[in-house]
């Protein structure tokens, strides 16, 4: 176990077996602190064939700090999370987000299709959850925004607030397949129109080259991938300023529907 001061700590026993012979050998310690503060860990204990040692950290040569500080915050509600969609193992967590991946979820829509997700949070611990914040970060491109693509009702999941131990909470996220309808050599047609005299400098400008109008690249399935964060907390944890993190991984295949080829320019009545 573990030599600790100024909180009271609960260590939890690890035994093994160690071959003769065999070199260092890894070992984790574990233990839950019994209250909050600072945490200051000074040492290990053992015991071997009926001789029982306290280790100091300050007297083993090979660790350089004489202790450890672990700042112990009060308890924080916990949870877990559900989704109505198939599961992906596609999934990884971006550099940029900081949690667990407690879900993750894959549907697979045509361009300008809509799906509904529904996402459940229950409240797996022993304090409830008094405030959840969800943001998105999505890999689209930053032309489109995430509330396009992406959007739940916050009204809704306030009005479910606190999840009390042994409850629910359950929101719907809208998902909106977003992608272009215009092929890479598409043709903006002016001599063939009967209205190109009126045509603006900016509409002529945009004309691409081509000699045909028949379609020479399908655009092809986009994979997309969305991470909902998911920010809670609720207790003296809450009171503090304290919070934990799940994040649920959305992955959207994206095939393409309809695609614009060739067109022409027709006034304002």
């Amino acid at each position: 176990g573990l030599l600790t001061e100024d909180v009271e700590f609960d260590p939890i026993p690890a035994s093994f077996a160690l071959p003769a012979e065999s070199g260092p050998y890894p070992l984790s310690i574990h233990g839950s602190p019994k209250g909050t503060g600072t945490l200051k860990i000074i040492g290990y204990i053992t015991h071997c064939l009926g001789v029982r040692s306290h280790c100091r950290l300050r007297d083993v040569p090979t660790i350089c700090e004489s202790f450890y500080e672990v700042d112990v915050v009060a308890a924080l509600p916990q949870l877990l999370v559900h989704t109505s969609l198939p599961q992906s193992a596609a999934i990884k967590a971006t550099p940029a987000s900081s949690g667990a991946m407690l879900a993750s979820a894959t549907v697979n829509l045509f361009a300008g299709q809509s799906h509904e997700c529904e996402i459940t949070l229950h409240n797996c611990g022993q304090v409830p959850v008094q405030s959840v914040i969800i943001h998105l970060d999505s890999s689209k491109s930053k032309d489109i925004s995430d509330s396009v693509m992406f959007s739940w009702s916050k009204e809704n999941i306030e009005t479910q607030l606190p999840i009390q131990p042994g409850n629910n909470l359950t929101f719907t996220l809208y998902i909106k397949a977003m992608a272009d309808f215009i092929t890479s050599d598409a043709v903006l047609d002016e001599e063939d129109s009967p209205y190109s005299p009126y045509l603006l400098p900016e509409f002529k400008s945009m004309s691409l080259k081509s000699n045909n109008s028949d379609v020479k690249s399908i655009q092809s399935l986009e994979a997309l991938q969305g991470i909902l964060c998911i920010k809670y907390s609720g207790g003296e944890g809450h009171v503090e300023g304290y919070y934990r993190v799940a994040l649920v991984g959305i992955q959207i295949i994206i095939q393409p529907s309809i695609q614009f080829t060739k067109w022409t320019t027709m006034p304002a009545p």
